[in-house]
């Protein structure tokens, strides 16, 4: 861990806005939209957490949207991540073992969450498909029979005061805004989740990259009082990482951003990554099943 790494990977911006072009699954003028969301949370993320970040991280993370895209087109690219994908950095491996990828099984309707919220999550009420392909965000916007349900920043709002704008609609609009605050809220929490992604160390091992983007994102949700919707992972990560949190205090943050110094970063790594073991793994994210590798030590010479 003595190599000197970026603390995080950018995006070329002509790449970027090519796929843009490519993949959008929105209009400009809806997408405006959806970047009016992402920035709402990005705003309180960085209220909450930025003194954990460099100016740079900040600003590229206001700066760089969240891709909306199709189905097939998120496929495409996390085959291509995966085919392409082939460095492994020496920090990755946790407990000699590489996770390079995962599956959740709950994304069957009616299946039941176990990872600590009880609630039953359908397909249609789950969160969209996203996948920080390639380090760059993209996620599939939340769909009612197959149409993608417009956003509006209106309705990032506290249950009790979307239930008072509620009441001064009429029965349809009332009923049509429902859906509007679920795609709303929807797309908020995976924009944050997935944004949250391009500033933590690339080299984090999966299981603490994810754990720790889930519990910063479910955090900030907490302290805005927004409902966000029931996700594969239930609570499991959030509690988790605030366990980590409590005892590893701002170190804990400084090393996820890639911005805790040495020797303190292989100290509070090394520490950190005795908490993932397979078990606790399971623990934190039912359901799910990993890719992984098990990598050999290498001996010391004598």
């Amino acid at each position: 861990m003595n190599e000197k790494k970026e603390t995080f990977f950018r995006v070329n911006p002509e790449q970027y806005d090519s796929l843009r072009l490519e993949a959008q699954a929105v209009s400009p003028e809806e997408q405006s939209k959806f970047d009016e969301v992402t920035r709402m949370v990005c705003e309180a993320f960085v209220k909450t957490f930025g003194g954990f970040l460099t100016q740079e991280q900040r600003d590229y993370f206001f700066n760089t949207s969240v891709l909306t895209v199709e189905d097939g087109y998120l496929k495409r690219m996390e085959q291509h991540w995966e085919a392409t994908d082939t460095k492994i950095n020496p920090m990755e491996i946790l407990n000699g073992v590489y996770y390079k990828s995962y599956k959740n099984q709950l994304v069957a309707k009616g299946a039941k969450n176990k990872g600590g919220s009880g609630e039953s999550v359908s397909a249609e009420e789950s969160c969209g498909q996203q996948f920080w392909s390639g380090r760059i965000p993209a996620a599939v916007p939340f769909k009612k029979d197959g149409k993608i349900i417009s956003v509006d920043s209106k309705y990032l709002v506290p249950v009790r005061e979307f239930e008072q704008m509620v009441d001064t609609l009429t029965d349809d609009e009332a009923f049509a805004s429902i859906y509007n605050f679920v795609a709303t809220n929807n797309w908020a929490q995976i924009a944050l989740h997935e944004k949250i992604h391009t500033v933590l160390d690339p080299n984090l091992p999966l299981p603490i990259s994810e754990c720790a983007a889930d519990g910063y994102q479910k955090i900030i949700f907490a302290n805005s009082h927004w409902q966000g919707v029931p996700t594969y992972f239930g609570r499991s990560a959030e509690i988790y990482w605030r366990e980590l949190l409590k005892e590893f205090n701002g170190d804990l943050s400084l090393l996820a951003f890639g911005n805790l110094e040495e020797p303190k970063k292989s100290e509070i790594f090394g520490q950190l990554a005795s908490r993932f073991t397979p078990k606790q793994i399971a623990k934190i994210f039912p359901d799910t099943t990993w890719k992984t590798k098990k990598m050999k030590s290498k001996s010391k010479k004598k």
